[in-house]
C-alpha cells in the first residue's frame, strides 16, 4: 500500500466535501484538514472551495464554443461539476443532473442506465446515477492530482480513502456506490455510514472530554438532515473491563424526505405568489424555481437575521427571454413551511401517514407520502429507544444549521419523554463534519482508538420454497431464511451448512431478497414462515450456474460481509471447492 494520505468523502446529494490528513510516523494525530476543491463558477473563472455542489450540467454547443470552460487537468469540458452547475440549475434544470446520490436506492429504475437528467430531451448523452456519482468522485480526482502533482505516491486512487454513504442505505444502493468508486479508480476504499461519520467528527472535537459528556447506558440519536433523505441512528455507550466502548444499536429505514422537498413546498408558495399576480410559469419555469428555492432555504436557514429572499425567474418569450419575473420568500414563510410542514409537534406514538389516493403515480424519485420528519422521527424511536430513551442528540446536515429549527426538534422529542429533556451535542461544522469524522475514522482505523462497533444496518433474508407435496391450483408456500443477520461485521462470513439445496447447473437460478430494519434478533439460518407483512423486497438475487448442463450439485449458502462494508452472496458445492457468486439484479422492478 503505497498511501501517504488518509481521505474522507461526503457524497453528498446536495454538496460533496473532502477532508485529508497525511499519515505520520509513529501513529501520531496529524492534522485534519478540507480539501479546497477547484471548480467552474463562471466561465473562465476558477476558484477553489470547501464545497463541491454535487451537480452536473451539460452545456450545449453555442455555450461552448462561446464560453470558457477549461480546468487546469483538462480543457474543453463537455459536462461541468459544481458551483456553476449549480447555478445553471435554476436556469436550465433540463440540462443539470442533481440529486443522483438519491437515485442509488430507486428500484423503480434501472440505476445503471442512462437516465439523467431525468425526463430530459435537452442532452445529447445522459449518465446513470452510478456513472454521476463517479464524475463528481473524478472531479475531486483531478482536483486533487493537480495539487499534488509530482509524485506518484500523491495519487488520489493510492491514498486510503473513506466514502460516506446514508445509514439506510440497502446492500443494493452499497453496492452501486462501491461500482461508481470503482470507475473512479479507487483502491484503498472503506464505505462509511453518514451519521458514524457525523459522531465521529463530534469524537474529533471532544477526543480528551466525551467520557466525561456521555455515561455508561446512554445513547445518542443521530438526526442527519440531508438534501435527499432523512437519516437515524442510534449510538449506545456500553462498559467492558471498566472502559466505556460506543455501539451502533439502531438504524431507520431509508427516508426519501428531506431539503429537496421542502424546497419544491418553498417553489409552491413562490409559485402561487406569481400566480396571484397573473403570470403562468412553464414546466421548465418550475424545475427552475425549485432551485432558487433551495436558494433562498438555506441563505435564510444559515443567516437568522435576513427577513426576506428575493427571486428572479427568467421569463420566455416566442424564441428569446423577454425579461425576469420576481418574487420573494419571507423568512416567517419558511419558518413556517419547514416547521409546521416537515417538523411538526407530535405525539411518541404518532405514525407517518400515507396518504397517496391515486393508483397512478410519474416515474421518478420514490418520496416518502408523508413529509413530517417528526413522525417518522418518532416511530424510530418508539421502535428502538422506547426502553432507553436517548440521552442526546447529535444534528448533522445543511437544515441543521438553523439553531431555532435545531431547539424546536429537541423540544419536540423531549416532549415524548416527560420532563427528562434531550440534551443536545454541538456539531459548528455540519457543512464538513461527516467528511471529518470520516477522515478520523480513518486515522482510528490504522493507529488504533474508540471505534463505534457496528455492522450490517439490517437483517437480510432469502425467500426459499416449502419442502412438501404439491397441491394443484394452490402454489408452494415459501419461506424467508435469513442469510445475514444485523450487526454481521465487515470481513466476516456466515455459511448456513444446516439448509441445504439442489442446484442444476448450466442454467440460471434467481432468488428473491428481502431486508428488514425490525428482525434485529433474527440469527442466521432461523426460517419465518409467514413474512409477507414483516420484511420489504429489495431485489433478486441471481446467477448463471458453469457446469454440465443438466447436473445437479447439492449446495449450501453462503454470505460475506467484505471489509469496505458491501454484501456477497455465494452457492457453495458440498461435494467439491466449486462455488458461485449470486449477484444483484438491477432491473427495474414491476411492483
Amino acid at each position: 500500500m503505497n498511501a501517504k494520505y488518509l481521505i474522507g468523502i461526503d457524497l453528498g446529494t446536495s454538496n460533496t466535501a473532502v477532508s485529508y490528513a497525511k499519515i505520520t510516523e509513529n501513529d501520531e494525530k496529524p492534522d485534519f484538514k478540507i480539501f479546497e476543491i477547484p471548480q467552474i463558477v463562471r466561465p473562465g473563472e476558477i476558484l477553489s472551495r470547501p464545497l463541491l455542489p454535487s451537480f452536473i450540467y451539460f452545456p450545449d454547443e453555442n455555450e461552448k464554443n462561446r464560453d470558457n470552460f477549461s480546468l487546469p487537468w483538462k480543457k474543453d469540458e463537455t459536462f461541468i461539476v459544481g458551483e456553476y452547475a449549480r447555478k445553471r440549475s435554476s436556469e436550465i434544470p433540463s440540462r443539470v443532473i442533481s440529486s443522483a446520490k438519491s437515485w442509488l436506492c430507486n428500484n423503480h429504475v434501472k440505476r445503471d442506465d442512462k437516465i439523467l437528467p431525468w425526463d430530459s430531451d435537452q442532452v445529447s448523452e445522459k449518465f446513470s446515477p452510478v456513472r454521476a456519482q463517479a464524475e463528481i468522485l473524478n472531479h475531486i480526482k483531478n482536483a486533487w492530482n493537480h495539487k499534488f502533482s509530482g509524485d506518484y505516491n500523491n495519487s488520489f486512487i493510492e491514498q486510503n480513502i473513506t466514502v460516506t454513504i446514508p445509514a439506510s442505505f440497502d446492500a443494493v444502493a452499497r453496492e452501486l456506490t462501491l461500482k461508481a468508486c470503482n470507475q473512479c479508480g479507487i483502491k484503498n476504499l472503506t464505505l462509511m455510514e453518514e451519521p458514524q461519520a457525523a459522531f465521529y467528527s463530534w469524537l474529533l472535537l471532544n477526543e480528551e472530554t466525551w467520557r466525561k459528556q456521555i455515561k455508561k447506558d446512554e445513547s445518542v440519536l443521530v438526526c442527519d438532515i440531508g438534501g435527499g433523505t432523512s437519516d437515524f441512528t442510534l449510538i449506545r455507550v456500553f462498559e467492558t473491563d471498566g472502559n466505556l466502548e460506543l455501539e451502533r444499536t439502531a438504524v431507520g429505514n431509508h427516508l426519501l424526505v428531506g431539503g429537496d422537498n421542502m424546497d419544491l413546498s418553498i417553489s409552491y408558495l413562490i409559485n402561487s405568489k406569481i400566480a396571484s399576480s397573473g403570470k403562468k410559469l412553464d414546466k421548465w419555469q418550475l424545475r427552475s424555481l425549485v432551485n432558487k428555492a433551495r436558494d433562498a432555504k438555506e441563505e435564510l436557514l444559515s443567516d437568522g437575521t435576513k427577513e426576506k429572499y428575493e427571486i428572479s425567474v427568467l421569463s420566455r418569450g416566442m424564441k428569446l427571454i423577454s425579461g425576469t419575473i420576481k418574487s420573494e420568500v419571507l423568512s416567517s414563510e419558511l419558518d413556517q413551511i419547514v416547521k409546521n410542514g416537515f417538523f411538526p409537534r407530535c405525539s411518541p406514538d404518532e405514525k407517518p401517514v400515507n396518504n397517496r389516493k391515486t393508483g397512478l403515480m410519474e416515474a421518478g424519485l420514490n418520496y416518502e407520502s408523508d413529509p413530517a420528519i417528526t413522525k417518522h422521527l418518532a416511530e424510530f424511536v418508539s421502535n428502538f429507544a422506547s426502553n432507553s430513551f436517548p440521552s442526546y442528540i447529535l444534528f448533522n446536515g445543511g437544515v441543521m444549521k438553523s439553531k431555532d429549527l435545531r431547539n424546536h426538534i429537541t423540544q419536540t422529542v423531549s416532549s415524548w419523554n416527560g420532563s427528562n429533556e434531550i440534551k443536545e451535542l454541538e456539531n459548528n461544522n455540519s457543512d464538513i463534519s461527516v467528511a471529518l469524522g470520516a477522515c478520523y475514522y480513518s486515522f482510528i482505523k490504522l493507529s488504533g482508538g474508540i471505534r463505534i462497533k457496528s455492522g450490517l444496518n439490517k437483517t437480510y433474508y432469502i425467500e426459499v420454497s416449502s419442502s412438501m407435496p404439491a397441491i394443484p391450483g394452490i402454489p408452494v408456500p415459501t419461506k424467508a431464511l435469513c442469510v445475514a443477520p444485523f450487526g454481521m461485521e465487515e470481513g466476516s462470513l456466515i455459511k448456513i451448512e444446516g439448509k441445504k439445496y439442489m442446484l442444476t447447473l448450466g442454467e440460471d437460478v434467481s432468488f428473491n431478497l428481502f431486508e428488514s430494519s425490525m428482525g434485529k434478533d433474527d440469527k442466521a439460518g432461523e426460517t419465518i414462515e409467514d413474512f409477507s407483512n414483516n420484511l420489504e423486497k429489495l431485489t433478486e438475487i441471481e446467477t448463471f450456474l458453469e457446469g454440465n448442463k443438466g447436473e445437479t450439485v447439492p449446495v449450501v449458502l453462503e454470505t460475506h460481509v467484505t471489509e469496505i462494508g458491501t454484501l456477497e452472496f455465494y452457492c457453495v458445492s458440498v461435494e467439491d471447492s466449486r462455488k458461485w457468486k449470486l449477484e444483484f439484479n438491477l432491473r427495474q422492478q414491476s411492483n
